[in-house]
């Protein structure tokens, strides 16, 4: 009876193990997807020095955002209609640069284009 117990629990354990792990998928490729997906902050701030369709995307969102909001207003003010003069402002402030880095690292459509222009597929 007991060796039936014991052969029914480590059935259990072996198979709540395998289920765990995806068919198909090594531990090495799903590293390297990560890596490969993962852009650097300079390589998005990099972005959006380029692009006028990605600043006015991201500076959209980052007056939408309270945490944002007052300060891009300062700044728009001060910069006039310029948007690139926006941008650069912005990623000369500290706060407000890590804010747009991580506007685009959320969204994933900001991110296809900031791969994109950086030449990251």
């Amino acid at each position: 009876m007991k060796i039936l117990f014991l052969s029914l629990c480590s059935l259990f354990l072996i198979s709540g193990m395998n289920a765990q792990i995806p068919s198909g998928i090594t531990k090495k490729e799903v590293t390297s997807k990560k890596v490969e997906a993962a852009l650097s902050a300079d390589q998005v701030k990099s972005a959006l020095k380029k692009d006028t369709g990605l600043q006015d995307s991201v500076i959209e969102k980052m007056k939408k955002d309270p945490k944002s909001k007052s300060k891009i207003s300062s700044l728009l003010k001060s910069a006039g209609s310029s948007k690139s003069g926006l941008m650069s402002k912005i990623l000369g402030n500290k706060k407000l640069s890590e804010m747009a880095v991580q506007t685009v690292l959320s969204d994933n459509k900001l991110l296809a284009k900031a791969k994109e222009i950086v030449g990251i597929k």
